[in-house]
């Protein structure tokens, strides 16, 4: 697992909300557009969640998950990425791939 994500984790784990966010958009700027991708659509097509079922069941709009589907390197807010992994059934760093992983 790549630093980037441990630090998305921890900040999510220890820190308070305001102070997460700014952990994760420092992230964004700094890396997520070149070395992070989220895997939201695969996993939702191994798990047979439509775009439609997806926005039902995770109270995320559909706008927002087309964005991802269309572009997996956009930075997400954690409490997207929560929702969606709750929804899909699996945790928040399987939604989340590094270019280390797939090197």
């Amino acid at each position: 697992m790549s630093s980037s994500i441990l630090l998305i984790l921890l900040a999510r784990w220890y820190y308070r909300p305001a102070a997460m966010f700014a952990t994760i958009m420092l992230l964004a700027r700094m890396r997520w557009e070149t070395s992070m991708r989220l895997r939201v659509q695969e996993i939702a097509k191994e798990k047979g969640f439509t775009m439609g079922r997806l926005r039902r069941t995770s109270g995320v709009s559909h706008n927002t998950i087309r964005m991802i589907y269309r572009d997996p390197y956009r930075p997400v807010q954690s409490t997207t990425l929560d929702k969606l992994a709750a929804a899909l059934g699996v945790d928040v760093s399987e939604l989340v791939e590094s270019s280390e992983d797939t090197e």
